[in-house]
């Protein structure tokens, strides 16, 4: 296992909370694998980069840090929950997305439906405006940057 990437998350003030690593190859045959480190049941439950998400009118949430970390280096406002979209929504994810116009750039997976789900009922009342983009061909943002699409085609959509 190699370590690939470390995603922190803070606190609203940018103070680092925990650290989720990110390692590839996975242990027994898995492609990735992540340990996070420093959080306990008393470390608060914060949307990743939460800083940016909370100077920004637009965010995108997507489907992990990686696909968080694509779309900044574009410019993209995005975050993701800490495990993921596999996650359960908590309330203050929804109070930190109040007044937000937000994008659904969902992995495109067998779970997408079910996320959705969940993203949309969490947002109910709290979001501005709420857009699903669908990625055509490939299984998540990073995939899209990759098979060399564009921020103006990530516009597009």
């Amino acid at each position: 296992m190699a370590l690939i990437a470390k995603y922190e998350y803070t606190d609203r003030e940018g103070n680092v909370l925990f650290t989720k690593n990110r390692y590839e190859p996975g242990k027994n045959g898995k492609k990735k694998d992540f340990i996070i480190e420093g959080l306990t049941d008393d470390t608060e439950r914060i949307l990743y980069n939460i800083v940016e998400v909370i100077s920004s009118d637009t965010v995108v949430i997507c489907d992990g840090e990686k696909d968080v970390e694509t779309l900044r280096s574009l410019g993209i406002p995005a975050t993701t929950m800490p495990n993921g979209c596999g996650s359960s929504w908590l309330a203050a994810y929804s109070r930190d997305l109040t007044n937000k116009n937000v994008i659904l750039m969902l992995d495109q997976d067998h779970k997408l439906e079910e996320v959705t789900k969940k993203i949309l009922s969490g947002l109910a009342g709290y979001a501005k405006s709420i857009k699903i983009v669908s990625l055509p061909g490939v299984k998540d943002v990073t995939d899209y940057i990759n098979a060399g699409n564009t921020k103006a085609d990530l516009d597009a959509l």
